[in-house]
């Protein structure tokens, strides 16, 4: 504690916040009652500074040494509920009270203010001389006048792209491709791929990449491997630039390495300098050795490597449910003008049915200029499936989801849609701030009979920043009134420039610390996009929570790809979140009967899993969320 001792006394004097990363490891080994004092002393500080960047941050951390003891859990509630910010209201902001729990939680917001002994200097504006008026003339203090730039029609055309657009170039000199991503590049193009990092970590893994390792630092001459001289050929040219990080997974993966080659464990790998031969798995430290090889040998290696060695998540395989086995089909015919060419004569076709577990009707008869009362029949019928299948690929039911007041359905349609097979969900998009009277209307419409979920509601921050505050508090108070009989549908969206990460982190914490929702909620993640690490938080926390997927599938990193392959088998769901998200060439909208291309692309990413299976399965855990009876849609 010494040192985070001197950074307090620093901090103080100077009134500026500490770097969260820097204070996580002091305050991991400090006692719990120093602990909870030096972050009620920066607790002080962000009051007075108003830094919301920090709160945020700090609120995650404190979770997390919650969760480890080093802080009680009382303490983490009182510090992740005791910022408000009343600029609503124009009152001052609420000062650091160690004994009062305030009602208000700060806006989710990403970032922190750096760790420096001077607040950032003011910029001074230069003098800017005004024309003088009637002989005079006086001075004015802003800043210079900008200069203008000229309208986009008589910009110079033909300019070359920057380097951050068009991408680097491979550092391999055979290789003429650019890329903004060299990781990924040199992974899927030139290394073997037994090194990626996002496989599961098994003992066969581990050894194949101690055998890849060997070939790829064998001496032509003598065929023999020394990965000492390697380490030190890397550290003593320099190869690796300085700033590089080490992920948690590389760090698992060099751990495994080096008890395979029976080596002692170094308290943390470093690659400058490389400091163990298992870093030497870096796929910077590969790309040093790939340069001193020829591409044929490099390429004779990857292709030894090169098999499709199975990802699937812990456990997954054991817990296949017996929906898998053959099931009578479901006898709903695809639209003759929306659906596949039926065989005729020879054969009988394999029938796919699927359920879609998210779309929006009423949005759907708005962008398709359809009639009001338009059924999802009828949406069906108004796009075109170009796609041609080798099966029968028909609609089981689906859950339709109104999140606009103005459309909420009365109880004579959600009768008519439960006729054909469809439920109903009520909610709010988070872009929409509710008035006092659209919140009865919603209260109203949750309680009409027929109604199985409450959603979407949620975050989205893609809003100005003015407006998180209220988007907040509005979720707080519509998850606080979710009836336990229905399930919970979330709509949670980061800024486009960020990982969404964070916000579900924030999403879980208010769910958890504010609104204390009951640990078995059923919960269903509409469009996830989020990594491994946000499906196991909200597995650990609500194990209830089922995950639903969309054609974003199609852009998924591999960080997101690597989170679908985690998610449970009994917990996956596929959605069209129709209009939205259109995935068949050809069409412009997204449609309940295009399921099977967003099928087709989870199915891929799986690996494992045929498309008739998926879904079947996704059809089973979407009626078990919304505890409906086995499917049976309406015939044309």
């Amino acid at each position: 504690m010494a040192g985070v001792t001197k950074m307090l006394e620093v901090s103080r004097e100077a009134g500026v916040l500490l770097n969260l990363d820097a204070l996580l490891e002091e305050l991991q080994a400090a006692p719990p009652s120093q602990a909870e004092e030096v972050l009620e002393s920066q607790a002080q500080i962000a009051d007075s500074t108003g830094n919301r960047r920090w709160r945020f941050r700090a609120e995650a951390m404190v979770v997390r040494l919650a969760e480890e003891g080093v802080v009680s859990e009382e303490f983490a509630s009182r510090f992740a509920n005791h910022f408000s910010s009343s600029s609503e209201t124009g009152s001052p902001r609420r000062a650091w009270n160690p004994t009062v729990v305030p009602v208000s939680p700060t806006p989710p917001i990403q970032g922190e203010c750096p760790s420096t002994s001077e607040p950032p200097p003011r910029k001074r504006h230069t003098p800017v001389r005004a024309p003088a008026e009637q002989g005079g003339s006086r001075e004015l203090v802003g800043p210079p006048a900008k200069k203008r730039r000229p309208p986009r029609r008589n910009r110079r055309r033909g300019k070359k792209k920057s380097a951050a657009r068009s991408g680097n170039p491979c550092p391999l000199p055979y290789c003429s491709e650019r890329t903004t991503l060299p990781k990924c590049h040199l992974l899927e193009r030139h290394l073997p791929s037994v090194f990626n990092t996002h496989r599961e970590l098994t003992p066969q893994i581990t050894q194949a990449r101690v055998e890849c390792l060997r070939l790829l630092t064998r001496d032509p001459i003598s065929g023999n491997s020394n990965l000492e001289e390697w380490v030190d050929f890397i550290n003593s040219r320099g190869l690796i630039w300085k700033g590089w990080t080490i992920t948690q997974d590389q760090q698992e993966a060099m751990i495994a390495v080096c008890e395979a080659l029976s080596l002692e464990v170094p308290r943390s790998f470093s690659l400058d300098p490389v400091n163990s031969l298992a870093c030497l798995i870096h796929w910077r430290c590969l790309t040093a050795i790939a340069l001193n090889l020829k591409r044929e040998e490099l390429e004779r290696i990857r292709a030894s490597f090169e098999r499709d060695l199975p990802i699937p998540a812990p456990g997954r395989r054991e817990d296949l449910p017996p929906i898998l086995e053959e099931e009578e089909p479901v006898p709903m015919v695809t639209p003759s003008r929306a659906g596949t060419p039926l065989a005729s004569g020879a054969g009988r076709r394999e029938v796919v049915s699927v359920f879609d577990s998210h779309f929006h009707l009423d949005r759907s008869r708005k962008e398709l200029k359809l009639d009001a009362q338009a059924s999802p029949q009828d949406l069906m019928d108004a796009v075109r499936d170009p796609s041609r299948l080798d099966f029968d690929f028909r609609v089981s039911g689906g859950v339709v989801v109104y999140c606009d007041p103005s459309t909420y359905p009365q109880e004579v349609e959600i009768r008519s849609l439960r006729a054909a097979g469809y439920h109903v969900s009520i909610g709010v998009h988070p872009r929409h701030l509710l008035s006092a009277g659209e919140m009865r209307h919603f209260r109203l419409a949750v309680q009409r009979p027929g109604v199985v979920g409450v959603g979407e509601i949620g975050l989205d921050l893609t809003v100005i920043e003015a407006q998180w505050l209220a988007q907040q508090n509005q979720f707080l108070e519509l998850a606080a009134s979710v009836p336990p009989e229905q399930e919970l549908v979330l709509h949670i969206r980061g800024r486009s420039t960020d990982s969404a990460d964070y916000v579900y982190s924030a999403a879980l914490q208010l769910l958890k610390f504010r609104v204390k929702l009951p640990r078995r909620q059923r919960i269903q993640l509409h469009c996830f996009s989020g990594t491994a690490c946000t499906v196991e938080d909200w597995i650990r926390e609500f194990p209830e929570t089922y995950f639903s997927f969309s054609g974003q599938v199609r852009g998924f990193n591999r960080q997101q790809r690597a989170a679908l392959r985690l998610v449970p088998l009994n917990r996956l769901l596929i959605e069209s979140d129709g209009p939205y998200f259109p995935v068949v060439s050809g069409c412009d909208v997204g449609a309940p009967h295009l399921l099977h291309a967003t099928a087709k692309l989870i199915s891929d990413c799986l690996g494992d899993m045929t498309v008739s299976a998926l879904c079947r399965l996704t059809s089973s855990n979407g009626r078990e969320l919304f505890q409906l009876p086995a499917g049976r849609g309406a015939s044309l």
